[in-house]
């Protein structure tokens, strides 16, 4: 009577099971807004109940979940079961404003920037969080943007739910430029240093440091360590590095460098997302709809197309 061979994977212990999913889904990104889904199929997932089992909670730790949103950030994240939340890794996603009306008779409505959605999702407790500057894309950026991109990134930095966060930006302008009427802007990153290292404790670990890209108009150089050096800017001052284009309008063509900010939590720190910040503007309305509702109605107004007309 013949035997019955399991299939190769089946058969393996699940010991080696787990650091051959883990190897597979450690470079797998799955990308959300940009016409398709994913760089890596999930359908090892759909094999059977087995796979199933054991594969899920190791993919959803060792996936980047790569969004071109808020919005495909939040169509995706509140599908997911609480539990599905907490075991979460890497997200990266383009930071765009979350505008809000409270009501149908409140005229006004409020512009949440992206840390404000992060409470929503309790448990959250990410090694690495990487928000794109949505506010300096071509031709957006009408001067408040510069500001913004400041107030965003300093706003993350004060938040939770992640380890190590990256912020990038295609242009030093959240620093150097004028257009800062109300002084909001500190040196930096000394000021975020200081302001985390006294949250987590001055000897934890707890940092931030900022990146400056060796070569103009270079996507992803900041992110290299080949490709960037140390930058440190006071608010509305030229870096010496600075490169300037005059153009046939006369005015100078500011720095055009990518900057990335990387701010790491100390060591033994608490950085679980816990929801205790959440806006209340905010937990009223996902307590009253659900998000596909909420994205659909009168009181969402999608920002994607022109993010400064909202601040």
């Amino acid at each position: 009577m013949a035997h019955r061979t399991d299939p190769a994977l089946l058969g393996i212990p699940i010991e080696l099971k787990r650091l051959i999913f883990k190897s597979l889904f450690s470079s797998m990104i799955t990308r959300h807004g940009f016409g398709t889904t994913s760089s890596t199929s999930t359908s090892l997932l759909r094999t059977c109940r087995h796979f199933y089992k054991i594969a899920r909670p190791i993919m959803l730790s060792n996936i980047t979940l790569h969004f071109s949103s808020t919005c495909k950030f939040l169509d995706c994240l509140t599908n997911l079961t609480p539990d599905d939340i907490t075991q979460l890794r890497y997200i990266r996603t383009k930071s765009f404003p979350f505008p809000l009306y409270r009501d149908e008779d409140f005229f006004p409505y409020t512009t949440h920037d992206f840390s404000s959605v992060l409470p929503l999702f309790p448990g959250l407790q990410l090694d690495l969080l990487t928000v794109e500057d949505c506010y300096h894309d071509e031709r957006v950026n009408d001067g408040l943007g510069d500001v913004r991109t400041y107030i965003d990134a300093t706003f993350l930095i004060h938040s939770k739910g992640w380890k190590e966060l990256h912020y990038i930006t295609p242009t030093t302008e959240f620093m150097t430029s004028r257009n800062d009427r109300y002084k909001t802007r500190e040196a930096q990153p000394t000021s975020w240093d200081k302001w985390l290292k006294e949250n987590d404790d001055e000897d934890s670990g707890a940092g931030v440091k900022m990146y400056v890209a060796k070569e103009r108009g270079s996507k992803g150089a900041a992110e290299d360590p080949e490709r960037r050096v140390a930058f440190f800017a006071p608010p509305g001052r030229l870096p010496k590095t600075s490169l300037q284009i005059s153009q046939s309008d006369g005015r100078p063509v500011i720095d055009e460098r990518e900057v990335m900010v990387v701010a790491k939590r100390g060591k033994g720190v608490s950085y679980v997302e816990d929801g205790m910040e959440l806006n209340k503007d905010i937990e009223q309305t996902f307590q009253e709809m659900k998000w596909p509702e909420i994205r659909e109605s009168r009181f969402y107004i999608a920002p994607e197309n022109d993010p400064c007309a909202h601040l």
